[in-house]
């Protein structure tokens, strides 16, 4: 991949070119690349921020009484319901949740050493791969993105009430 190559896909994601391709290091561009396009993709896998329809939708696609695996989501669901809880509040901590454990998912990925049973006993690395799965750059560090692609844009900070 040429380096206009990685500007313009820079570009099209609204990413900013300038700082990582200005010396030319194509491998350092990638590896923002593939950085950004990781974390984005986990946050899509969190809850938005202000739209509970998730929990209508784990509710009414949980009958009472099952025991299926996560079902427990739901019927902790309708209980706090029943105790007054608002959807919006209910959606905060899930949320906030969820943010914690991509965080702490994405630092034990970064560092082996973390984890409380492994006494260097394995290492791993997440890297970008070239066309025959071999490693290129490795990409640590991807805890440090969580905050900032926040899609509410508050880092995930309470909303002012």
């Amino acid at each position: 991949m040429t380096k206009e190559e990685l500007s313009d896909i820079y570009e099209e994601l609204g990413m900013n070119a300038d700082f990582w391709l200005e010396d030319g290091d194509i491998n350092a561009g990638l590896a923002e690349l593939a950085k950004h396009l990781f974390v984005k993709g986990c946050w899509e896998n969190i809850v938005p921020d202000k739209d509970t329809r998730w929990i209508d939708y784990r509710i009414a696609s949980t009958p009472e009484g099952s025991n299926n695996p996560y079902d427990g989501a739901a019927h902790s669901l309708r209980r706090l319901l029943a105790c007054g809880a608002s959807k919006d509040d209910i959606n905060e901590v899930v949320r906030c949740a969820q943010a914690e454990l991509l965080f702490s998912f994405l630092y034990q990925l970064d560092d082996p050493g973390s984890v409380d049973e492994n006494d260097d006993y394995v290492n791993w690395n997440f890297s970008l791969v070239d066309e025959n799965n071999n490693p290129t750059v490795s990409l640590g560090c991807l805890h440090e993105y969580v905050l900032a692609y926040d899609p509410s844009g508050r880092e995930m900070r309470p909303r002012v009430l």
